[in-house]
């Protein structure tokens, strides 16, 4: 899975009116309901509220757990992701792709 969404990141980032964003809230984690507070962020969400609105939907508990579950193994693929690019980016020396690292860092 996290293969092909690479795959498409690098297909995409390439066209120059393309560029990736997501939408902001801000939400109130005490009572578990997101406040709609919205913003347009640049580069990649770097949270997903899914699982609080399943549980907002009223979906069975079961396939929260799940969910639960698969959000995190896919967010370990990403971290191992990132720590490869940084790695490969430091080895090569490559000061543009470190800065662009940096920078997509630094808008989460």
């Amino acid at each position: 899975m996290i293969n092909e969404l690479l795959s498409y990141i690098r297909k995409f980032t390439k066209h120059e009116d393309v560029s990736s964003s997501y939408l902001c809230s801000h939400n109130d984690i005490s009572a578990l309901k997101p406040i709609c507070h919205f913003r347009l962020g640049n580069g990649v969400c770097p949270k997903s509220f899914g699982i609080n609105v399943a549980r907002l939907a009223g979906l069975p508990k079961e396939v929260i757990e799940i969910a639960k579950t698969k959000s995190i193994e896919f967010e370990l693929e990403m971290e191992k992701s990132l720590s490869s690019r940084i790695r490969s980016a430091v080895a090569s020396g490559n000061a543009a792709v470190i800065e662009n690292i940096w920078n997509s860092l630094q808008q989460q």
